[in-house]
Order: C-alpha cells, then structure tokens, then sequence
C-alpha cells in the first residue's frame, strides 16, 4: 500500500511542477529580449555624437565609432553567455523531468508485471482445479453394493442357511403379478 501512495506522490508531484509552479529565476532571460541597458546606451551615444558632430574632428569620431563598436561586441558576448546559461538550466531541468518520469515509467511498467504473473498463476491454478478428477458417488455406491451381495452370500454358504423359503415366496409373488 505505501508503494501506491509513493508512487501516487510521486506523479502527483511531477504533475504540479510541471503544470502548478512557475519557476522564477531573476537571472533567467529570453532569448529574444534586448538588455535595456545596450539600447540606453546605444542611444545616448548616438545624442552625444549628434550633439558634438561638429565641433569633434573626424579622429576623435573614428575612436568613438570604434570604442562603440568595441562596447557592442562585449554586450554581445555577454548576452550570449546569458543565454548559454539559460539554455543549459532548461536543458538542466527537462533532463530531470525525463529522467523523473522514466522512473515513474518503469516502476509502472514492473507492477504491471507482476499484475500478469499473479493472474497468470490464478489461471493456471484455476485450470489444474478444473482439470481433477474427482471420484463419483456412484462408482463408491456401486463397491458398497457388491460388497454387501458378496458379504451376504459368504453369509449364506458359510451358515448354511436353507434357499427354498426364499424360492416359495418368490413364486408366490410372481403368480401374484402375474395375474
């Protein structure tokens, strides 16, 4: 019985983690969402360059471009980091939500066996049951009665008992139906 209730605990616990709780992790993000700080920043260097275009000579322009260029690759890399580390906790979590429910699978699968021998083995015992031969009534009653003629005749020839009493009532007997 505490099987059954493990067993029921345990997929009773899959369920609501799979369909009850919501998982939130702050460091967790989509793949598809921006950092908000790359867009705040992108757009402040794009007011500041605007605003000092025309007082910046060409070089200073060309570092910014580049330093820009510099803080966009590193924003990347990062993002891509942050995605890798997200992609590998879900990864992380389906594998053990597999391997929780392969457990529950297979504990199924071994109680389903049993099920079957133990209905196999009621089969089998009800077919031996079937399958016996049991000594009629009648073949006992029918050695009762030759034991009983056999007993009484011994009688008969050992005490020697006269016959013909027996012999006069019967034909009275005969000549009576007869008629």
């Amino acid at each position: 019985m505490s099987d059954n209730q493990d067993l029921k605990s345990k997929i009773l616990l899959m369920r609501q983690k799979n369909f009850g709780e919501v998982v939130n992790e702050p460091n967790e993000k989509n793949d598809n969402e921006k950092p908000v700080d790359a867009e705040l920043n992108q757009d402040k260097s794009n007011i500041e360059t605007n605003q000092n275009k025309d007082e910046v000579d060409q070089n200073k322009v060309q570092v910014d471009i580049q330093y820009d260029k510099n803080l966009d690759i590193s924003e990347l890399k990062e993002n891509l980091n942050k995605v890798a580390k997200t992609n590998e906790k879900a990864f992380d979590l389906l594998a053990k939500k597999f391997n929780e429910s392969v457990e529950v699978i297979l504990e199924l699968t071994q109680r389903v066996e049993k099920l079957e021998t133990v209905t196999k083995l009621q089969s089998m015992q009800e077919s031996v049951n079937k399958n016996e031969v049991k000594p009629s009534q009648k073949g006992l009653k029918f050695f009762l009665f030759l034991l009983f003629v056999a007993g009484t005749s011994y009688v008969f020839y050992k005490f020697d008992i006269d016959l013909s009493i027996l012999k006069d009532i019967s034909r009275d007997f005969l000549a009576i139906l007869g008629k």
